[in-house]
């Protein structure tokens, strides 16, 4: 599910361009990170990317060292998924329809030479994902796994098909400038992807505070609630009441909101300095006055590092919209 959280708050601006993330050591295990990059895409850059024009190549350390030469053996890669994760942090007005075509480069190839999955088509800022099995993407067949890949072409598109490359548009305008962060996960075959591996070291701090929220408004102890929360704390509700730490925790405490479970989905962790961005959808099974009730709402959380300790700092809420609510 897609959606987008119409609340704006005042945040730092993250990297321009960023190398790839550090990524883990592959060993024979259930999944590894191929590449996790963040770049800024100019019309200058299509127009000069070589050998190929749109083209953003993916090579050496910015892919994984630790990948295996083998994708077959120990571990079959071969046939199981890739996760592709496109976060769109920046597009140019107009909601024009853009597609990255993601093309592995094997090291020994066969036929074709060469295999491509894609992003699938995107009109706006947001974050997608997908899984994709690795034996139904275009020219998968040509690529020789058993020798491994050698780079990671990327290609923005429009959503014409093969040949859409943005850079041949005469409204170009409309694709460029972008800036993105685009990963991709090898998953083992038969086994599930985690999300916790695309995380650094700051985010899984802050994911971890996320959790202990969770666990708090379920069963609320004042201690915890006020060490979580920041002094400055502004708490919005979908509402559109917005609390401060005090009534914050009394909200939790004095039994005003009663939770019975809650359930996170579609979570981003994005960290930046001593400032992080959370946002997720929060289904949750409520018991409030008495009464058992359902909320279903979309979260935007602000976290700040205060003398070594994530501490919330902001929170807003909003009701889903009725067209992104599909389940």
């Amino acid at each position: 599910m897609k959606y987008l959280l119409l609340v704006f708050l005042a945040i730092p601006s993250f990297l321009c361009a960023q190398p790839a993330r550090p990524t883990k050591s592959t060993s024979p295990d259930k999944q590894f990170v191929l590449f996790d990059v963040t770049f800024t895409y100019t019309k200058f850059d299509a127009d000069n990317s070589k050998p190929n024009k749109s083209h953003y190549y993916v090579t050496g350390n910015m892919l994984n060292t630790n990948r295996p030469k083998d994708w077959t053996s120990p571990v079959d890669y071969r046939n199981g998924t890739v996760h592709v994760r496109l976060e769109v942090l920046e597009k140019p007005p107009g909601n024009e329809p853009t597609t990255w075509s993601l093309c592995y480069i094997p090291n020994k190839g066969q036929g074709n030479g060469y295999g491509c999955t894609n992003t699938g088509v995107y009109t706006e800022a947001g974050v997608y994902e997908k899984d994709v099995p690795m034996t139904s993407f275009w020219e998968n067949e040509s690529i020789i796994w058993t020798e491994g890949i050698k780079q990671m072409d990327l290609v923005i598109k429009d959503n014409s098909g093969g040949q859409g490359h943005a850079h041949k548009r005469p409204d170009h305008e409309k694709f460029f400038p972008t800036k993105v962060r685009m990963s991709m996960v090898q998953v083992a075959a038969g086994e599930t992807y985690d999300p916790s591996w695309l995380l650094s070291d700051e985010e899984k701090e802050v994911a971890a505070q996320v959790e202990r929220l969770r666990q708090v408004m379920i069963k609320p102890d004042k201690s915890v609630l006020e060490d979580l929360a920041a002094d400055e704390l502004s708490y919005g509700h979908s509402s559109g009441m917005v609390e401060n730490k005090a009534q914050f925790i009394d909200e939790f405490v004095g039994g005003h909101s009663v939770f019975t479970a809650i359930a996170l989905q579609d979570q981003t962790v994005r960290a930046s300095g001593n400032t992080a961005i959370v946002r997720h959808r929060l289904l949750g099974d409520t018991f409030n006055k008495n009464a058992p009730g359902k909320i279903d709402i979309i979260i935007l959380m602000v976290w700040k590092k205060q003398d070594g300790q994530w501490k919330l700092l902001a929170r807003q809420a909003a009701v889903v919209p009725p067209e992104y609510r599909k389940n």
